[in-house]
Protein backbone atom coordinates (compact mmCIF):
# COMPACT_ATOMS: atom_id res chain seq x y z
CA UNK A 1 0.00 0.00 0.00
CA UNK A 2 1.37 3.41 -0.95
CA UNK A 3 2.10 5.93 1.76
CA UNK A 4 -0.23 8.95 1.70
CA UNK A 5 2.35 11.67 2.37
CA UNK A 6 5.71 10.22 1.40
CA UNK A 7 8.96 11.99 2.28
CA UNK A 8 11.50 11.21 -0.42
CA UNK A 9 15.13 10.47 0.36
CA UNK A 10 17.04 12.54 -2.18
CA UNK A 11 20.61 12.04 -3.37
CA UNK A 12 22.90 12.43 -0.34
CA UNK A 13 20.04 14.09 1.60
CA UNK A 14 20.07 11.19 4.04
CA UNK A 15 23.00 9.59 5.82
CA UNK A 16 23.79 5.94 6.40
CA UNK A 17 26.37 5.37 9.13
CA UNK A 18 28.22 2.09 9.52
CA UNK A 19 31.34 0.56 10.95
CA UNK A 20 34.02 -0.06 8.31
CA UNK A 21 33.59 -3.81 8.75
CA UNK A 22 29.89 -3.56 7.82
CA UNK A 23 29.98 -1.90 4.38
CA UNK A 24 28.46 -4.91 2.58
CA UNK A 25 25.65 -5.07 5.12
CA UNK A 26 24.99 -1.32 4.74
CA UNK A 27 24.95 -1.68 0.95
CA UNK A 28 22.44 -4.53 1.27
CA UNK A 29 20.19 -2.37 3.49
CA UNK A 30 20.32 0.45 0.94
CA UNK A 31 19.51 -2.00 -1.87
CA UNK A 32 16.50 -3.36 0.05
CA UNK A 33 15.30 0.19 0.76
CA UNK A 34 15.41 0.99 -2.96
CA UNK A 35 13.54 -2.21 -3.85
CA UNK A 36 10.83 -1.65 -1.22
CA UNK A 37 10.43 2.06 -1.90
CA UNK A 38 8.58 1.74 -5.21
CA UNK A 39 5.54 -0.03 -3.85
CA UNK A 40 5.37 2.46 -0.97
CA UNK A 41 5.56 5.49 -3.25
CA UNK A 42 8.80 6.77 -1.71
CA UNK A 43 11.78 7.78 -3.84
CA UNK A 44 15.04 6.53 -2.34
CA UNK A 45 18.22 7.90 -3.92
CA UNK A 46 21.77 7.17 -2.84
CA UNK A 47 22.65 8.16 0.73
CA UNK A 48 25.69 9.96 1.98
CA UNK A 49 27.90 7.08 3.13
CA UNK A 50 29.52 7.74 6.49
CA UNK A 51 32.01 5.05 7.43
CA UNK A 52 33.33 5.07 10.98
CA UNK A 53 36.65 3.57 11.97
CA UNK A 54 36.77 1.25 14.93
CA UNK A 55 39.87 2.89 16.40
CA UNK A 56 38.32 6.08 17.78
CA UNK A 57 35.58 6.83 20.26
CA UNK A 58 32.42 6.09 18.29
CA UNK A 59 30.32 9.03 19.56
CA UNK A 60 33.09 11.61 19.09
CA UNK A 61 33.91 10.40 15.59
CA UNK A 62 30.23 10.37 14.62
CA UNK A 63 29.79 13.93 15.94
CA UNK A 64 32.85 15.15 13.99
CA UNK A 65 31.73 13.46 10.75
CA UNK A 66 28.16 14.78 11.03
CA UNK A 67 29.51 18.29 11.70
CA UNK A 68 31.49 18.04 8.44
CA UNK A 69 28.41 16.79 6.57
CA UNK A 70 26.17 19.58 7.90
CA UNK A 71 28.72 22.26 6.94
CA UNK A 72 28.94 20.88 3.40
CA UNK A 73 25.33 19.75 2.72
CA UNK A 74 23.08 21.19 5.45
CA UNK A 75 21.00 19.06 7.79
CA UNK A 76 20.16 15.57 6.53
CA UNK A 77 16.54 14.40 6.42
CA UNK A 78 17.35 11.39 8.57
CA UNK A 79 20.36 9.43 9.81
CA UNK A 80 20.29 5.64 9.52
CA UNK A 81 22.80 3.94 11.79
CA UNK A 82 23.87 0.32 11.59
CA UNK A 83 25.01 -0.50 15.10
CA UNK A 84 27.18 -3.51 15.85
CA UNK A 85 26.14 -3.45 19.51
CA UNK A 86 22.83 -2.45 21.07
CA UNK A 87 24.65 -0.82 24.00
CA UNK A 88 25.69 2.00 21.60
CA UNK A 89 22.05 2.91 20.94
CA UNK A 90 21.75 5.77 23.45
CA UNK A 91 25.12 7.26 22.46
CA UNK A 92 24.03 7.35 18.82
CA UNK A 93 20.60 8.80 19.61
CA UNK A 94 22.23 11.50 21.75
CA UNK A 95 24.52 12.56 18.88
CA UNK A 96 21.67 12.56 16.33
CA UNK A 97 19.49 14.53 18.76
CA UNK A 98 22.24 17.14 19.21
CA UNK A 99 21.92 17.88 15.47
CA UNK A 100 18.12 17.99 15.64
CA UNK A 101 17.88 15.23 13.03
CA UNK A 102 15.55 12.21 13.16
CA UNK A 103 17.34 8.88 13.31
CA UNK A 104 16.73 5.21 12.69
CA UNK A 105 18.80 2.46 14.27
CA UNK A 106 19.26 -0.95 12.69
CA UNK A 107 21.44 -3.46 14.51
CA UNK A 108 23.94 -5.37 12.40
CA UNK A 109 22.36 -8.77 13.20
CA UNK A 110 18.95 -7.47 12.03
CA UNK A 111 20.51 -5.78 9.00
CA UNK A 112 22.01 -9.12 7.92
CA UNK A 113 18.47 -10.56 7.86
CA UNK A 114 17.01 -7.55 6.01
CA UNK A 115 14.46 -8.33 3.31
CA UNK A 116 11.72 -6.45 1.43
CA UNK A 117 9.20 -6.81 4.26
CA UNK A 118 11.56 -5.48 6.94
CA UNK A 119 12.78 -2.72 4.61
CA UNK A 120 9.17 -1.64 3.97
CA UNK A 121 8.43 -1.46 7.69
CA UNK A 122 11.60 0.50 8.43
CA UNK A 123 10.86 2.93 5.56
CA UNK A 124 7.40 3.51 7.04
CA UNK A 125 8.97 4.29 10.43
CA UNK A 126 11.46 6.65 8.80
CA UNK A 127 8.69 8.41 6.86
CA UNK A 128 6.82 9.13 10.10
CA UNK A 129 9.99 10.39 11.81
CA UNK A 130 10.55 12.81 8.91
CA UNK A 131 7.05 14.24 9.29
CA UNK A 132 5.20 12.16 6.72
CA UNK A 133 1.94 10.33 7.14
CA UNK A 134 1.19 6.68 6.49
CA UNK A 135 -2.55 6.87 6.12
CA UNK A 136 -5.29 9.45 6.10
CA UNK A 137 -8.83 8.74 7.14
CA UNK A 138 -11.83 10.35 5.50
CA UNK A 139 -14.55 10.76 8.09
CA UNK A 140 -18.10 10.02 6.93
CA UNK A 141 -20.45 13.00 7.02
CA UNK A 142 -22.68 11.09 9.44
CA UNK A 143 -20.03 11.18 12.19
CA UNK A 144 -20.61 13.64 14.95
CA UNK A 145 -18.20 16.51 15.39
CA UNK A 146 -16.77 15.06 18.61
CA UNK A 147 -15.91 11.49 17.67
CA UNK A 148 -13.11 9.44 19.22
CA UNK A 149 -11.09 7.28 16.86
CA UNK A 150 -9.30 4.29 18.33
CA UNK A 151 -6.40 2.30 16.96
CA UNK A 152 -5.18 -1.01 18.30
CA UNK A 153 -2.51 -3.46 17.24
CA UNK A 154 -0.96 -6.55 18.80
CA UNK A 155 2.50 -7.95 18.16
CA UNK A 156 3.26 -11.52 19.26
CA UNK A 157 6.75 -12.88 19.87
CA UNK A 158 6.75 -16.37 21.29
CA UNK A 159 4.83 -16.40 24.56
CA UNK A 160 4.95 -12.60 24.86
CA UNK A 161 2.54 -10.09 23.33
CA UNK A 162 2.64 -6.32 23.20
CA UNK A 163 -0.43 -4.17 22.60
CA UNK A 164 -0.23 -0.75 20.94
CA UNK A 165 -3.13 1.61 21.43
CA UNK A 166 -3.85 5.17 20.31
CA UNK A 167 -6.87 7.47 20.36
CA UNK A 168 -7.72 10.86 18.97
CA UNK A 169 -10.74 13.11 18.99
CA UNK A 170 -12.00 14.82 15.84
Amino acid sequence: MKIQNAKNLGHEKWVIVYDKSAFNTAASVEHNFKQASGRLGIKVDSPYWLELSTNKNFADELHDELTFYVKKHGSPLIIVMLLPYEDQYFEFKKVAYSFGVPSQVITIPKARKFNMSVASNVLRQMNIKMGGELYTLQMPKECHKHTMLLGLDVCHKGQKSIVGFCASIT
